[in-house]
């Protein structure tokens, strides 16, 4: 018997993700470890493992509730899309009792919990209508890629503090040059997966 290369996966799966039998608690609270760290309150440095446990168990719940409620809208458009975005991003920031989170952190949970249902290879979100039109995660690595790529320049605050406005004119601008780029119907996280790290 050989090892396969779904073995492997498998593998690799657990070794990022811990368990993996419930997709939506694994992919977001991964993406929760991923933004918390930039997270500067001291509220919620002081604040203890069960308490941060908490809020990230609350919030993983209004994601995967506000995703099944995306999958079954009947208005399909990039516009519905945003529209649904901005208002997860608000909800998430309002669960936060622990002094100030930016929307720029916001994004990064929702836009990474995509990604990783994505590697998850969660049935409802590859095939899904909204794929084509899921935002490019925030971070400096993708922020240099866009800049090499002649994208866009380099922002002048970070990623992490970014405010509503500036996050979605940053994210437009992405968007609409990397559909310039490869086309009006290509996907801008399929962009990310293939760009992500793509100089080292």
């Amino acid at each position: 018997m050989k090892l396969t290369n779904e073995d492997i996966l498998h593998f690799l799966k657990i070794a990022y993700f811990g368990d993996i039998d419930d997709k939506y608690d694994a992919a977001c609270g991964r993406a929760y470890r991923d933004f918390c760290r930039t997270i500067r309150s001291q509220a919620f440095k002081e604040a203890t493992l069960v308490e941060k446990e908490s809020f990230r168990k609350v919030v993983t719940e209004y994601i995967r509730e506000e995703i099944d409620k995306l999958i079954i809208i009947p208005d399909k458009s990039q516009e519905t899309f945003d529209a649904w975005h901005e208002r997860v991003c608000l909800g998430i920031i309002e669960h936060f009792s622990f002094g100030e989170l930016y929307y720029g952190q916001a994004q990064k949970w929702i836009n990474m919990t995509f990604k990783y249902l994505c590697v998850l290879d969660t049935v409802s979100i590859k095939d899904v209508w909204f794929f084509p039109y899921l935002h490019v995660p925030m971070d400096n690595i993708i922020i240099k890629v866009a800049v090499e790529a002649g994208f866009i320049e380099r922002p002048v605050v970070r990623w992490s503090r970014w405010n509503k406005n500036q996050y979605m004119g940053y994210q437009a601008a992405l968007i609409s040059a990397i559909r310039s780029s490869k086309g009006n119907n290509y996907p801008p996280l399929l962009w990310e997966f293939r760009n992500w790290k793509s100089d080292t």
